[in-house]
Protein backbone atom coordinates (compact mmCIF):
# COMPACT_ATOMS: atom_id res chain seq x y z
CA UNK A 1 0.00 0.00 0.00
CA UNK A 2 1.36 3.33 -0.97
CA UNK A 3 0.59 6.53 0.16
CA UNK A 4 1.52 10.45 -1.27
CA UNK A 5 -0.05 13.19 0.73
CA UNK A 6 1.35 16.66 1.79
CA UNK A 7 -0.84 16.53 4.84
CA UNK A 8 1.52 17.71 7.93
CA UNK A 9 0.11 15.75 10.36
CA UNK A 10 1.88 12.25 8.67
CA UNK A 11 5.33 11.54 8.92
CA UNK A 12 6.29 11.43 5.81
CA UNK A 13 5.03 12.21 2.31
CA UNK A 14 5.63 8.94 0.95
CA UNK A 15 5.63 5.74 2.71
CA UNK A 16 4.68 1.92 2.07
CA UNK A 17 3.17 -0.77 4.19
CA UNK A 18 1.52 -3.95 3.79
CA UNK A 19 -1.87 -4.67 4.69
CA UNK A 20 -3.95 -7.74 4.66
CA UNK A 21 -7.80 -7.76 3.75
CA UNK A 22 -8.63 -8.02 7.22
CA UNK A 23 -7.11 -4.28 8.07
CA UNK A 24 -9.10 -3.25 5.66
CA UNK A 25 -12.14 -5.06 7.52
CA UNK A 26 -10.70 -3.29 10.73
CA UNK A 27 -10.68 0.40 9.56
CA UNK A 28 -14.15 0.18 7.84
CA UNK A 29 -15.40 -0.80 11.29
CA UNK A 30 -13.64 1.75 13.53
CA UNK A 31 -14.49 4.13 10.51
CA UNK A 32 -18.45 3.35 11.32
CA UNK A 33 -17.82 2.97 15.52
CA UNK A 34 -16.13 6.57 14.93
CA UNK A 35 -18.81 8.27 12.76
CA UNK A 36 -22.34 7.40 12.50
CA UNK A 37 -23.55 9.60 10.60
CA UNK A 38 -21.13 9.41 7.52
CA UNK A 39 -21.88 7.00 4.27
CA UNK A 40 -18.39 4.76 5.23
CA UNK A 41 -17.75 3.38 1.70
CA UNK A 42 -17.91 -0.47 1.38
CA UNK A 43 -15.49 -3.07 1.17
CA UNK A 44 -15.18 -5.32 -1.88
CA UNK A 45 -17.47 -8.48 -2.24
CA UNK A 46 -16.81 -11.38 -3.70
CA UNK A 47 -19.09 -11.93 -6.53
CA UNK A 48 -17.33 -12.20 -9.79
CA UNK A 49 -18.72 -16.21 -11.11
CA UNK A 50 -14.82 -16.83 -11.94
CA UNK A 51 -14.30 -19.54 -9.31
CA UNK A 52 -10.48 -18.23 -8.93
CA UNK A 53 -8.58 -19.56 -6.11
CA UNK A 54 -7.82 -16.65 -3.95
CA UNK A 55 -4.31 -16.44 -4.54
CA UNK A 56 -4.60 -16.78 -8.13
CA UNK A 57 -3.48 -12.94 -9.93
CA UNK A 58 -7.46 -12.53 -11.50
CA UNK A 59 -8.30 -12.67 -7.40
CA UNK A 60 -6.11 -10.45 -6.18
CA UNK A 61 -6.14 -7.73 -9.29
CA UNK A 62 -10.31 -7.67 -8.57
CA UNK A 63 -9.70 -7.57 -4.93
CA UNK A 64 -6.80 -4.74 -5.17
CA UNK A 65 -9.11 -2.94 -7.54
CA UNK A 66 -11.97 -2.61 -4.94
CA UNK A 67 -9.99 -1.54 -2.05
CA UNK A 68 -8.63 0.84 -3.82
CA UNK A 69 -11.93 2.50 -4.62
CA UNK A 70 -12.75 2.17 -0.80
CA UNK A 71 -9.30 4.07 0.54
CA UNK A 72 -9.89 7.15 -2.17
CA UNK A 73 -13.12 7.67 -1.54
CA UNK A 74 -12.37 7.51 2.40
CA UNK A 75 -9.55 10.07 1.67
CA UNK A 76 -11.61 11.98 -0.18
CA UNK A 77 -13.92 12.46 2.69
CA UNK A 78 -13.42 15.69 4.30
CA UNK A 79 -14.41 14.14 7.63
CA UNK A 80 -13.11 10.44 7.21
CA UNK A 81 -9.88 11.65 6.27
CA UNK A 82 -8.94 13.59 9.60
CA UNK A 83 -10.20 10.15 11.31
CA UNK A 84 -6.56 8.82 13.44
CA UNK A 85 -7.34 5.32 12.77
CA UNK A 86 -7.09 5.85 8.83
CA UNK A 87 -3.88 7.65 9.57
CA UNK A 88 -2.94 4.45 11.49
CA UNK A 89 -3.45 1.99 9.11
CA UNK A 90 -2.13 3.82 6.73
CA UNK A 91 1.72 4.93 7.84
CA UNK A 92 2.04 2.29 10.94
CA UNK A 93 4.49 -0.53 10.98
CA UNK A 94 2.64 -4.25 11.09
CA UNK A 95 3.52 -4.64 14.79
CA UNK A 96 2.27 -1.34 15.45
CA UNK A 97 -1.06 -1.67 13.86
CA UNK A 98 -1.95 -5.39 15.33
CA UNK A 99 -0.88 -3.07 18.98
CA UNK A 100 -3.53 -0.50 18.17
CA UNK A 101 -6.24 -3.41 16.68
CA UNK A 102 -5.80 -5.50 20.02
CA UNK A 103 -5.91 -2.12 22.36
CA UNK A 104 -9.24 -1.23 20.09
CA UNK A 105 -10.81 -4.70 20.87
CA UNK A 106 -8.78 -5.68 24.02
CA UNK A 107 -11.83 -6.03 25.98
CA UNK A 108 -15.57 -6.24 27.02
CA UNK A 109 -15.06 -3.48 29.70
CA UNK A 110 -13.19 -0.97 27.01
CA UNK A 111 -15.84 -1.27 24.34
CA UNK A 112 -18.67 -1.01 26.94
CA UNK A 113 -17.06 2.42 28.14
CA UNK A 114 -16.65 3.30 24.33
CA UNK A 115 -19.80 2.33 23.71
CA UNK A 116 -21.20 5.03 26.25
CA UNK A 117 -18.67 7.36 25.35
CA UNK A 118 -19.91 7.36 21.77
CA UNK A 119 -23.55 7.15 23.15
CA UNK A 120 -23.04 10.49 24.67
CA UNK A 121 -21.71 12.27 21.94
CA UNK A 122 -24.49 10.94 19.51
CA UNK A 123 -26.90 12.66 21.85
CA UNK A 124 -24.77 15.85 22.72
CA UNK A 125 -25.08 16.35 19.04
CA UNK A 126 -28.51 16.01 18.82
CA UNK A 127 -28.70 18.16 21.98
CA UNK A 128 -26.53 20.88 20.07
CA UNK A 129 -27.99 20.97 16.41
CA UNK A 130 -31.87 20.94 15.36
CA UNK A 131 -33.54 17.70 15.12
CA UNK A 132 -33.84 17.60 10.96
CA UNK A 133 -37.63 17.85 10.00
CA UNK A 134 -39.68 14.22 9.62
CA UNK A 135 -40.56 15.46 5.96
CA UNK A 136 -36.71 16.08 4.76
CA UNK A 137 -35.94 12.59 6.33
CA UNK A 138 -38.52 10.71 4.77
CA UNK A 139 -37.39 12.05 2.09
CA UNK A 140 -34.07 10.62 2.39
CA UNK A 141 -35.39 7.20 3.53
CA UNK A 142 -37.48 6.98 0.06
CA UNK A 143 -34.30 8.19 -1.90
CA UNK A 144 -32.10 5.38 0.19
CA UNK A 145 -35.05 2.54 -0.59
CA UNK A 146 -34.95 3.36 -4.20
CA UNK A 147 -31.62 3.43 -4.42
CA UNK A 148 -31.15 -0.11 -2.73
CA UNK A 149 -33.36 -1.38 -5.15
CA UNK A 150 -32.41 0.04 -8.45
CA UNK A 151 -28.40 -0.75 -7.43
CA UNK A 152 -29.74 -4.40 -6.40
CA UNK A 153 -32.05 -4.89 -9.79
CA UNK A 154 -29.15 -3.70 -11.84
CA UNK A 155 -26.51 -5.49 -10.37
CA UNK A 156 -28.27 -8.96 -10.78
CA UNK A 157 -29.36 -8.39 -14.15
CA UNK A 158 -25.44 -7.25 -14.89
CA UNK A 159 -24.79 -10.66 -12.84
CA UNK A 160 -26.69 -12.48 -15.13
CA UNK A 161 -24.91 -11.31 -18.18
CA UNK A 162 -21.54 -11.66 -17.17
CA UNK A 163 -22.29 -15.19 -15.41
CA UNK A 164 -23.06 -15.90 -19.11
CA UNK A 165 -20.24 -15.02 -20.58
CA UNK A 166 -18.15 -17.12 -18.51
CA UNK A 167 -20.45 -20.26 -19.04
CA UNK A 168 -19.36 -19.59 -22.88
CA UNK A 169 -15.77 -19.70 -21.64
CA UNK A 170 -16.23 -22.39 -19.67
CA UNK A 171 -17.82 -24.72 -22.65
CA UNK A 172 -15.18 -23.52 -25.05
CA UNK A 173 -12.36 -24.78 -22.20
CA UNK A 174 -13.92 -28.37 -22.77
CA UNK A 175 -14.94 -28.17 -26.54
CA UNK A 176 -10.98 -26.95 -27.67
CA UNK A 177 -9.41 -30.10 -26.16
CA UNK A 178 -12.35 -32.05 -27.89
CA UNK A 179 -11.62 -30.65 -31.23
CA UNK A 180 -7.81 -31.15 -30.49
CA UNK A 181 -8.09 -34.68 -29.83
CA UNK A 182 -10.48 -34.85 -32.42
CA UNK A 183 -8.06 -33.93 -35.00
CA UNK A 184 -5.36 -37.18 -34.16
CA UNK A 185 -8.29 -39.10 -35.52
CA UNK A 186 -9.38 -37.20 -38.05
CA UNK A 187 -6.32 -37.01 -40.25
CA UNK A 188 -8.30 -35.50 -42.95
CA UNK A 189 -9.57 -32.85 -41.34
CA UNK A 190 -6.55 -32.69 -38.44
CA UNK A 191 -5.34 -28.92 -39.83
CA UNK A 192 -8.86 -27.55 -39.69
CA UNK A 193 -9.82 -28.58 -36.59
CA UNK A 194 -6.41 -27.18 -35.18
CA UNK A 195 -6.96 -24.45 -36.02
CA UNK A 196 -10.48 -24.15 -34.92
CA UNK A 197 -9.40 -25.50 -31.47
CA UNK A 198 -7.40 -22.87 -31.28
CA UNK A 199 -9.66 -20.21 -32.32
CA UNK A 200 -12.29 -20.91 -29.81
CA UNK A 201 -9.15 -21.82 -27.11
CA UNK A 202 -8.68 -17.01 -27.74
CA UNK A 203 -12.33 -16.31 -28.29
CA UNK A 204 -12.44 -17.95 -24.38
CA UNK A 205 -9.94 -16.20 -23.72
CA UNK A 206 -11.38 -12.92 -24.71
CA UNK A 207 -14.62 -14.28 -22.43
CA UNK A 208 -12.14 -14.32 -19.50
CA UNK A 209 -10.88 -11.23 -20.13
CA UNK A 210 -14.18 -9.50 -20.70
CA UNK A 211 -15.58 -10.59 -17.60
CA UNK A 212 -12.49 -9.93 -15.48
CA UNK A 213 -12.28 -6.58 -16.80
CA UNK A 214 -16.08 -6.15 -15.92
CA UNK A 215 -15.31 -7.13 -11.98
CA UNK A 216 -11.79 -4.70 -11.84
CA UNK A 217 -13.02 -1.20 -13.40
CA UNK A 218 -16.39 -2.03 -15.54
CA UNK A 219 -20.00 -1.94 -15.02
CA UNK A 220 -20.03 -4.83 -12.72
CA UNK A 221 -17.61 -3.25 -10.22
CA UNK A 222 -19.66 0.31 -10.34
CA UNK A 223 -22.74 -1.68 -9.81
CA UNK A 224 -21.30 -3.52 -6.76
CA UNK A 225 -20.08 -0.27 -5.19
CA UNK A 226 -23.40 1.25 -5.68
CA UNK A 227 -25.14 -2.10 -3.80
CA UNK A 228 -22.59 -1.66 -0.82
CA UNK A 229 -22.95 2.16 -0.54
CA UNK A 230 -26.81 2.20 -0.45
CA UNK A 231 -26.54 -0.61 2.51
CA UNK A 232 -23.93 2.13 4.23
CA UNK A 233 -27.09 4.82 3.94
CA UNK A 234 -29.19 2.48 5.33
CA UNK A 235 -26.96 1.84 7.90
CA UNK A 236 -26.57 5.89 8.86
CA UNK A 237 -30.39 5.99 8.70
CA UNK A 238 -30.28 2.92 11.51
CA UNK A 239 -28.01 4.71 13.00
CA UNK A 240 -30.38 8.57 13.46
CA UNK A 241 -32.97 6.41 14.77
CA UNK A 242 -30.95 4.73 17.21
CA UNK A 243 -29.30 8.33 18.24
CA UNK A 244 -32.71 9.65 18.19
CA UNK A 245 -34.37 7.15 20.26
CA UNK A 246 -31.63 7.29 22.93
CA UNK A 247 -32.03 10.97 23.40
CA UNK A 248 -36.01 11.22 23.55
CA UNK A 249 -34.84 8.44 26.46
CA UNK A 250 -32.67 10.69 27.86
CA UNK A 251 -35.07 14.06 27.62
CA UNK A 252 -37.77 12.01 28.94
CA UNK A 253 -35.63 11.07 31.93
CA UNK A 254 -34.73 14.52 32.48
CA UNK A 255 -37.93 15.67 32.23
CA UNK A 256 -38.71 13.65 34.84
CA UNK A 257 -36.44 14.60 37.53
CA UNK A 258 -36.93 18.15 36.81
CA UNK A 259 -40.81 17.69 37.92
CA UNK A 260 -39.75 15.74 40.51
CA UNK A 261 -36.76 18.51 41.69
CA UNK A 262 -39.85 20.91 40.93
CA UNK A 263 -42.25 18.76 43.53
CA UNK A 264 -39.55 19.12 46.32
CA UNK A 265 -39.22 22.93 45.99
CA UNK A 266 -42.43 23.39 45.87
CA UNK A 267 -42.77 21.71 48.85
CA UNK A 268 -40.12 23.11 50.90
CA UNK A 269 -41.14 26.55 50.08
CA UNK A 270 -44.84 26.06 51.62
CA UNK A 271 -43.54 24.15 54.59
CA UNK A 272 -45.47 21.09 53.88
CA UNK A 273 -44.26 17.89 54.54
CA UNK A 274 -41.72 16.72 51.22
CA UNK A 275 -43.72 14.77 48.63
CA UNK A 276 -42.08 11.04 48.45
CA UNK A 277 -42.14 9.23 45.38
CA UNK A 278 -42.70 5.67 44.25
CA UNK A 279 -45.29 3.68 45.96
CA UNK A 280 -44.50 5.48 49.34
CA UNK A 281 -45.84 8.56 47.42
CA UNK A 282 -49.09 6.89 46.29
CA UNK A 283 -49.67 5.93 50.01
CA UNK A 284 -49.77 9.41 51.18
CA UNK A 285 -51.98 10.33 48.20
Amino acid sequence: LSTVTQLSRYAAKEFFVRRRYRDFVWLRDRLCHAFPGCVVPPLPTVDSPLKDDRFSPNFIERRQAGLQLFLRRVAGHERLRESSDLQTFLEAKVWELQTVKNATGSSWLGALFDGTQESLKSVQSLMAHKVPDEEAIERVRAFAANYATIASASASKQHAAVRTQADMASDLRQLAPALDMLSQSETELSLPLTHMAAALDRVKELHLARVQAEHVCGLSALLAFNTGMATALNEVLANRDAALLQYQKAAAALDASTKERQRWQEAEHSGAPSPRSGVLGKLDE
